[in-house]
């Protein structure tokens, strides 16, 4: 069954005791990266020649988004997708979810368009409904895309909407591909290229850290400004998540 998401706002997307993409933090505080070893220049957008309507047919997940002033369609689609199902249960998914597995790519169409401009988001494999794929509140839009990957550990992806109306790919503060431990409900906009989120920990002083992030819009690389580490039980995660004014200082 296809799974439809629809959002309006800004696009977007935690291991425990982690939760930063600077590589020069300890390694115990660094984000897992499915491609540390060399830099990625930045994958430039193509028109697609599939029109939109047989990009919208095709689209694993969709979504409405504004974007100064503009109201875009992203789709989410493989044109080789595959399904399967999960034959057992683990720390990810339950016997019986769906699994949908291709070459995936990220399309963007201009309300009342009928062309798409889409940049390659490589293989995935989306566990239904574990993985999660969302927008997320701020400013500017970035779209998130989180694979679980073991008991509270998730690998994400972050793609924004660049000025001319062009999906963009974030990368870590290197210029590496960027992968957080994160799933879209613990990251919100805190203010202009500015982001939090919330990591779950198992260490003893604490249940819950939260990282502040900053977006350089000229290099779409994501920076790690601070980590904070409040008291155990000090931070209501569920109102933090639910109220986009409560942020954590």
């Amino acid at each position: 069954m296809k799974k439809v998401l629809i959002a309006i706002g800004i696009i977007a997307v935690i291991c425990t005791g982690c939760g930063t993409a600077n590589n020069s933090v300890s390694s115990s505080e660094k984000q897992s990266s499915t491609n540390s070893s060399n830099s990625e220049k930045i994958k430039q957008a193509t028109e697609s020649p599939l029109s939109a309507e047989e990009i919208a047919e095709k689209a694993r997940y969709t979504f409405l988004m504004k974007q100064n002033g503009i109201q875009y369609g992203l789709h989410i689609f493989a044109e080789n997708e595959k399904k399967t199902s999960t034959d057992e249960d683990w720390a990810c998914a339950n016997k019986g979810d769906d699994i949908f597995t291709g070459e995936y790519k990220l399309a963007v169409v201009k309300k009342g368009g009928s062309k798409a401009s889409v940049i390659p988001i490589g293989q995935h494999t989306f566990q239904v409904p574990t993985d999660g794929v969302n927008v997320i509140q701020g400013n500017p839009s970035l779209l998130a895309l989180s694979h679980c990957e073991a008991s509270d550990l998730y690998s994400a992806q972050l793609y924004a909407i660049a000025a001319n109306g062009k999906p963009i790919e974030i990368k870590d503060s290197e210029g590496k591909k960027l992968s957080l431990n994160v799933t879209p409900n613990r990251i919100k906009g805190t203010g202009e290229n500015s982001y939090q989120s919330a990591v779950f920990s198992n260490a003893g002083d604490t249940d819950w850290v939260f990282y502040n992030w900053k977006l350089d819009k000229e290099k779409w690389q994501l920076f790690l400004d601070k980590k904070i580490v409040p008291e155990l039980g000090k931070v209501d995660v569920t109102k933090w998540s639910e109220d986009p004014r409560y942020i954590v200082e």
